[in-house]
């Protein structure tokens, strides 16, 4: 499977793995792969993230409970927020982004003949380590994951 990985932001970047390796890379919006599942980083400083206990829901459903909870999470209108929810049961990430945020990324998509499969905060490319911290270098910025564990 052909994967492409697209991290958003001022000065786009991308990989395309192949079989799991690194086939090319390179800067600025890729051309569009129809083979490809592209896969689009966003910059995390731009979403709310919050991790959050939900029952194993059906999407829709698990959306509208992260909804409803964000209420209490943030002082932007809900209704003005796009919210996703991570798949599964129990405590995990629900991110919250401005609708005209959002709009702004797939329409740079768009304009460039892309279909985002998935978006995911680029902060959650990296797995928590357990002690310490990790760290990746993406052009000018650094993503630096820490452990999750001691938030609510």
């Amino acid at each position: 499977m052909t994967r492409l990985l697209l991290f958003l932001g001022p000065q786009p970047r991308w990989l395309r793995f192949d079989r799991g390796r690194i086939a090319a890379q390179g800067e600025g919006l890729p051309a569009p792969m129809a083979d490809a599942e592209l896969v689009v980083a966003v910059p995390a400083e731009a979403v709310a993230l919050h991790w959050l206990a939900l029952p194993d829901l059906a999407p829709a459903q698990a959306q509208a409970a992260a909804r409803l909870l964000a209420a209490d999470l943030t002082a932007a209108p809900v209704d003005r927020l796009h919210v996703a929810v991570a798949p599964g049961g129990g405590r995990r990430p629900v991110a919250l982004v401005a609708m005209d945020v959002m709009a702004g990324w797939l329409a740079e998509l768009a304009a460039a003949g892309l279909v985002p499969d998935r978006m995911v905060p680029d902060a959650l490319l990296l797995a928590a380590p357990a002690e310490g911290v990790a760290v990746l270098q993406v052009g000018a910025r650094w993503l630096v994951p820490v452990s999750y564990t001691h938030l609510t």
